[in-house]
C-alpha cells in the first residue's frame, strides 16, 4: 500500500473515501491565502507542492511498514516533540487514519484511531499570511 497521494492531509484525517471533495475547516492550510479555511476557502482551492523526505534510518524511510501496520510517509522538515526528531506523516494501513509521529516512535507506533495508540502530533507546516 502506498501513502496517500495528497500533498498534505490533516492530523487525524482518513486517507480513503471522499478526500477529493474535502472542505474540512480543521485541516491544515495548504497555501498562502490570507483567508483561513472555513472562511469560504476549500482545501482544493489551495495548491502547494510538499516535498516529503526520508529520514536517516530504515524505520523512517518512505514506505516503511511497522509490525502494527503503520506506514511512514516521510517528513517535510517539521520538528517533532522528541529531542532532535522530525514529525513524520504516518498512515494506518488498517483503517486509513493519517497522523503525525516522531521518527523515534515509528518502529513501534500504534494507530490512535483503531489500535488505541497515543494521539498523533502535527506534521505539517503552516503558512504565514
Amino acid at each position: 500500500m502506498k501513502c496517500s497521494s495528497f500533498a498534505l492531509l490533516a492530523l487525524g484525517h482518513r486517507s480513503r473515501g471522499t478526500d477529493n471533495n474535502a472542505t474540512d475547516p480543521t485541516a491544515p492550510p495548504r497555501g498562502g491565502s490570507s483567508r483561513a479555511l472555513g472562511e469560504g476557502i476549500s482545501i482544493n482551492e489551495i495548491d502547494v507542492q510538499i516535498e516529503w523526505k526520508d529520514g536517516s534510518g530504515e524505520t523512517v524511510e518512505i514506505g516503511y511498514l511497522n509490525p502494527n501496520g503503520q506506514q511512514c510517509c516521510g517528513h517535510c522538515g517539521v520538528p517533532g516533540t522528541d529531542h532532535g526528531q522530525y514529525a513524520y506523516k504516518t498512515e494506518c494501513t488498517n483503517c486509513g487514519y493519517v497522523y503525525g509521529t516522531n521518527g523515534s516512535d515509528m518502529h513501534e507506533r500504534l494507530c490512535p484511531e483503531c489500535q488505541k495508540g497515543a494521539p498523533g502530533i502535527r506534521y505539517w507546516r503552516t503558512t504565514k499570511s
